[in-house]
């Protein structure tokens, strides 16, 4: 175990047995969970337990007592380590050898005296695994190239979930078998090593690239949600990510191609669906380097495909990406635009126009963070023309969607809350219908109405809905997830509105202490705590209040210093609004221009 927080919400507060948990880790600086966390050093097995071990991998008992001391000499060179008993008991199984006639290699590997002498433990840890794993792979490869071969192109790959299909779709799979879930300390061994052979790194890459392309989806190129390619993406993108990281570093990095690009590319759709900013945003950001190092068109498709989900991703992060995201989508607007302008009308196609309309609903969706809603209705009257001419709801229900969606919000602006429940409910129905019930983009309009519902005082659907969007969250994005964590937030808010403040208070410390190890952005996390302080006063928690609230106003005003030139405080509005204002409209907002023309019946936060 290499993060304590991984597996700490599964250790109980208390029990009513005598039983206990054993976590193994090298890491010896864990914090304690509670008073009866107790640490407890392990030796090395002596060479008796060594021994012992090694034959028992081997399923077999010594044969004669020179075979016996050969073993003991042997295990003695790994220090009793289990992990490197284990691993070359593998490697003498493989090549169909004997403690005697393999002590002879271990005794010749370069450095073997050395395993063990260094000044940090784990640093001998880990310097004594290199050696042996360099000692086993040796061997591999001189009894079945193919089989090594594979461990190269999979130490690339993310070890802790690696996909069946990997492995049935590798060539000559009939002579490779491999434990999918390596040992870390053995990627990295063969990663360090393969960094210093460039041709062959090149080789790797270009065998892994073959293996996750083949499963990976293509990506829509009108960036709609596609559920029946979910899983592919699920499965997958973890893969093209380690592949990215493992080829990035150690320096120097693989020359990316551009058919690299487009795989990152059919990820970007996904990332953001599946609200995976940080990781999409660095994906894409990837692609992008890739494009420009190639010289690729700054007026190519797969640029504007980039940069249209970027523009989306950022949209999420709130004001410190707010133009950024903004840039990006008109970007991708001109991008698309100067395809039609510059291309005669008989070689132009429906994609063409389509990809047009799509960047301009993008645009009007990056207003609805400044709430422009005049500049928004503008766009999607533009819109809705356009749809018509392609066809009915039926034919493009995803299109339809977006524009009910966002009328929802111009209709509220107006105070007309019956039609803008009546536009954000058929959103959703459209939406379920593109996407299903449960995708990532379903939640998001879901989360968007429950929001309505709470400027049109109906505060007990706000939460029935919010509570709905949470359950689904927490199943298909992870607990940790972005928009979980929000949606924790959210939810914790509405149960304060209705007086459940120990509920509440319950929600808020969920989601700050997953926020650790999780990717939600400053001012998500900010807002949360200054709504958080807000349950602990009324708690009686006064002490706990005050310093999460000192800790959400520093983050506040370190948003508002470096973004001063875009958002204001106005410090006669309600405090929570700046909270509001400086995070994505995605999010959900309790005040600013929809608040502000009906005031919600139920008390405001704060």
């Amino acid at each position: 175990m290499e993060d304590i927080s991984d597996i700490e919400r599964h250790i109980p507060h208390c029990s009513r047995t005598r039983g206990s948990i054993l976590l193994t880790t090298q890491n010896p600086n864990f914090r304690k969970l509670n008073d009866a966390f107790y640490k407890l050093r392990i030796s090395s097995f002596d060479q008796q337990a060594s021994v012992e071990m090694l034959f028992k991998y081997l399923e077999r008992q010594p044969v004669n007592d020179t075979e016996h001391s050969a073993a003991a000499e042997m295990t003695d060179f790994f220090g009793g380590l289990p992990i490197a008993i284990a691993t070359i008991a593998g490697a003498i199984k493989e090549a169909q050898s004997s403690p005697m006639k393999f002590l002879p290699t271990i005794k010749n590997s370069s450095n073997s005296s050395n395993f063990l002498k260094s000044n940090s433990e784990v640093a001998g840890y880990e310097k004594s695994l290199d050696q042996v794993f360099k000692i086993a792979l040796d061997e591999l490869n001189a009894h079945d190239e193919d089989a090594r071969k594979l461990i190269n192109v999979l130490a690339f790959l993310n070890p802790d979930a690696i996909p069946e299909s990997i492995l049935l779709a590798a060539p000559q799979e009939s002579t490779v078998t491999f434990l999918r879930d390596q040992h870390k300390s053995l990627q990295w061994s063969i990663i360090l090593e393969l960094s210093r052979e460039r041709d062959q790194r090149w080789g790797v890459y270009q065998q892994a690239f073959v293996l996750l392309r083949r499963g990976l989806p293509m990506s829509s190129p009108f960036q709609q949600p596609e559920p029946q390619k979910w899983s592919g993406f699920q499965e997958l993108s973890p893969q093209v990510l380690s592949l990215r990281n493992h080829c990035l570093w150690p320096k120097p990095p693989v020359d990316f191609p551009t058919d690299f690009a487009q795989m990152l590319g059919d990820l970007g759709t996904y990332m953001w669906h599946a609200g995976l900013m940080n990781d999409g945003a660095e994906a894409l950001g990837t692609a992008e380097e890739i494009l420009d190092d190639r010289g690729a068109s700054t007026t190519e498709g797969l640029r504007s495909d980039i940069l249209a989900n970027l523009g989306a991703l950022s949209g999420f992060s709130g004001v410190s990406e707010r133009r950024e995201s903004m840039k990006r989508r008109e970007k991708a607007l001109r991008i698309r635009e100067t395809k039609i302008e510059e291309t005669s009308e008989t070689r132009l196609t429906r994609e063409d126009y389509i990809r047009r309309m799509n960047s301009e609903s993008d645009l009007a969706f990056g207003y609805l963070q400044e709430e422009r809603f005049d500049d928004i209705k503008h766009i999607i009257e533009r819109c809705l023309r356009a749809y018509r001419s392609w066809g009915d709801e039926d034919e493009w229900p995803f299109e339809y969607a977006k524009y009910y969606y966002l009328r929802s919000f111009v209709l509220a602006s107006e105070s007309s809350y019956t039609e803008a429940l009546q536009d954000s409910k058929h959103a959703l129905s459209l939406i379920s219908k593109a996407a299903g019930a449960q995708h990532g983009m379903t939640q998001l309009w879901k989360f968007g109405l429950a929001n309505l519902h709470y400027h049109n005082k109906d505060l007990q659907q706000a939460l029935t809905l919010n509570k709905e969007v949470l359950d689904v969250r927490k199943n298909i994005c992870g607990d940790f997830n972005n928009f979980t964590l929000e949606s924790y937030s959210t939810y914790g808010a509405l149960l304060y509105y209705n007086g459940r403040e120990n509920e509440a208070d319950e929600c808020f410390q969920t989601c700050l202490q997953r926020r650790k190890r999780g990717q939600w952005e400053r001012e998500g996390v900010a807002r949360a705590q200054y709504r958080h302080h807000l349950v602990l006063k009324r708690l009686g928690k006064y002490d706990d209040a005050t310093k999460v609230l000192k800790d959400a106003r520093l983050a506040r005003d370190q948003l508002l210093k470096e973004n001063e030139d875009y958002l204001q405080y106005d410090e006669d509005r309600d405090e929570l609004e700046i909270f509001d204002q400086i995070c994505s409209m995605w999010a959900g907002r309790f005040t600013g221009k929809i608040a502000r023309m009906q005031k919600p019946a139920a008390e405001r936060l704060g």
